[in-house]
């Protein structure tokens, strides 16, 4: 009996040694696992900044990402294929622009910026300035006026509004979460690094976006102002779709992304 015992006891201790070895190898390897040290640094960094928000889970399906070209180089123009810069539409202008002010336009941007070096923030607010001058602009207005989808002047996915009520909508400024009719931008951006494909994304159910440090550090101004663009006007109920359709650059956020872009790397 007791010889029995103590090779029961042995077995379980052979079994418990094997199942520690798996779980600390699938975390060397990537394979799933339950354990917290599985998550990398970066990855732990973002999912601390998601505690404490009201926000869905991180596979949630309604997750608005914006995954890159895996082949594209940290620093090139493929490098941001989700991003609403990479594929400009309205890109005829080639010239520094003139902006005139659109005299019936009061848009402002009310912004937060978090995780953001003193560098770093003088980058985004620049963008951001800059953002402001290009929307209030009389070339926005007649650039997003004119925007055409097959012939036709309308966008995708465009919540059944002409592009004189897409104008408008975006500068009343009325988000879903705050739906006052304030002329104005009302943004709270996180600086985050991760080494993977992700430019940044956002959640519905939040005014926050999260914009990765890994292109941002090195995008244009036109390209961060056109991130921050795109981001907000899912704010404001526009949409597109997930993949890289042929249509998807003809959505709001893409293509009113891409006037922006232009806009603001023309000044």
């Amino acid at each position: 009996m007791q010889k029995e015992f103590a090779k029961n006891l042995k077995n379980l201790n052979f079994l418990m040694v094997l199942v520690s070895f798996l779980v600390m190898t699938s975390c060397k390897e990537g394979l799933p696992g339950d354990a917290a040290d599985c998550v990398e640094p970066d990855m732990q960094h973002l999912m601390k900044l998601k505690q404490g928000q009201d926000q869905p889970a991180a596979e949630d399906p309604t997750v608005c990402r914006a995954p890159v070209d895996d082949n594209a180089d940290d620093g090139s123009d493929g490098s941001i294929g989700d991003n609403p810069a990479d594929e400009p539409i309205d890109d005829d202008v080639d010239e520094p622009v003139d902006l005139p002010e659109e005299p019936s336009a009061a848009f402002t941007i009310n912004y937060v910026l978090r995780d953001f070096s003193k560098s770093k923030r003088a980058k985004m607010d620049d963008a951001i300035e800059k953002l402001k001058l290009v929307v209030n602009s009389i070339e926005f207005k007649e650039a997003v006026l004119a925007h055409t989808y097959n012939g036709v002047y309308q966008y995708v996915d465009n919540l059944g509004l002409s592009n004189s009520q897409i104008y408008e909508k975006i500068m009343a400024g009325a988000e879903t979460l705050n739906p006052a009719i304030d002329e104005e931008m009302d943004i709270d951006i996180t600086l985050y690094f991760t080494n993977n494909s992700v430019v940044g994304y956002t959640y519905p159910n939040s005014e926050r976006i999260w914009v990765n440090d890994k292109f941002f550090t090195s995008n244009s101004l036109g390209q961060v102002a056109a991130n921050i663009m795109h981001e907000w006007t899912h704010k404001i109920g526009f949409g597109h779709d997930y993949n890289r359709t042929a249509r998807r650059p003809y959505s709001v956020p893409y293509a009113v992304g891409s006037i922006v872009r232009r806009l603001v790397d023309n000044l």
